[in-house]
């Protein structure tokens, strides 16, 4: 049976939780949740990268999911981004690599369909009518996407004290979420967008 992978809430709609889904004679999900999506995305806006932020995001979700699942055969990817597919087919690769050591990805991309199973199971787990297996750790992520480690380190800094200002029902403080780490990870970032 083909593997297949599809998603349900798109890692740009911050107010869903986004589910990614495998499936084939067995299946499996992971979620990540809305608020530590809201989290990643002001960090893309302070790398200057916002644009890329659902394709590595969502590069990185099917990542970690492959690695708990190991997939023997191709993978069939509903095609969520058409006109990235390179980019995410590039990346995914990239970051099962160093998750995995492994290099023997074989992806296409197609239009999996509302009947599929891994469709199915996507929506289901984001109706709450199935649970997830796995529940993604913004860390990892941020592990995975920020490649550059001075960043990365200055990312993670900066989500702890970000995480300490979240109150519990995705609110906010009324501190400001932007502290020093994200401030100087800007300051880098437009020097180097001006180079």
């Amino acid at each position: 049976m083909k593997y297949q992978i599809d998603q349900s809430g798109k890692v740009e709609q911050t107010n869903l939780n986004t589910i990614v889904a495998i499936t084939n004679s067995q299946q499996m999900s992971a979620l990540l949740k809305k608020a530590d999506k809201r989290k990643l995305e002001k960090i893309f806006i302070e790398l200057g990268i916002r644009k890329f932020f659902p394709f590595l995001v969502f590069s990185a979700i099917i990542a970690i999911l492959l690695k708990h699942f190991q997939p023997q055969q191709k993978i069939y990817i509903d095609n969520e981004y058409t006109g990235h597919e390179d980019l995410i087919q590039q990346k995914i690769k990239q970051y099962y690599k160093s998750l995995t050591q492994k290099d023997d990805l074989t992806l296409n991309f197609i239009q999996v369909g509302k009947l599929s199973p891994s469709h199915y199971l996507a929506n289901k787990t984001a109706l709450g009518k199935l649970k997830p297996n796995l529940v993604i750790p913004i860390s990892e992520l941020v592990n995975l996407v920020i490649e550059n480690k001075k960043d990365r380190d200055s990312v993670l800094r900066a989500l702890e004290r970000l995480t300490q200002d979240w109150l519990p029902g995705d609110r906010r403080s009324s501190r400001s979420l932007m502290k020093k780490g994200y401030h100087k990870i800007n300051r880098k970032s437009s020097k180097n967008d001006n180079k």
